[in-house]
């Protein structure tokens, strides 16, 4: 299923441009059921985890220390949530923080991927712009 899933993904990404030009790796062949991709930051990079047996999928940023303090104390985690338009769980971890946007996702209805898609390369795009505005660049 993975494998398929990626695949429906590569498909829509070479038809966005703008996502195209904003991701130096989004082709690949997989059976995992996450993929990273690279943003050319050393300060943060973006992730998809699918899980179905939890019926959704994550979208995840995993940020550098003094990028996720910087975040913090300039409070600027409810601006990213506005201009990404989604709720977002901030975690602090030991070597990196992230943050996780969550979707409901039913990867049994194929007829739903194309959308699932779309959102991911949504989401992404607006992390991207929000994470660049409030210069997460440590």
């Amino acid at each position: 299923m993975y494998s398929e899933f990626w695949d429906n993904f590569n498909k829509i990404a070479e038809g966005n441009f703008e996502f195209r030009s904003n991701f130096t790796r989004y082709q690949f062949k997989s059976i995992r059921n996450y993929q990273n991709f690279s943003v050319d930051k050393p300060y943060y990079n973006l992730v998809v985890k699918l899980l179905p047996k939890k019926d959704c999928y994550c979208l995840m940023a995993y940020i550098s220390k003094p990028s996720f303090y910087k975040l913090i104390h300039n409070n600027y985690r409810e601006q990213i949530e506005n201009e990404v338009g989604h709720t977002i769980e901030w975690n602090e971890y030991s070597v990196k923080s992230s943050a996780t946007l969550i979707f409901p996702a039913n990867f049994d209805n194929r007829t739903e991927w194309d959308r699932m898609c779309n959102d991911i390369i949504s989401y992404f795009l607006k992390l991207r712009k929000a994470f660049a505005k409030y210069s997460i660049n440590y």
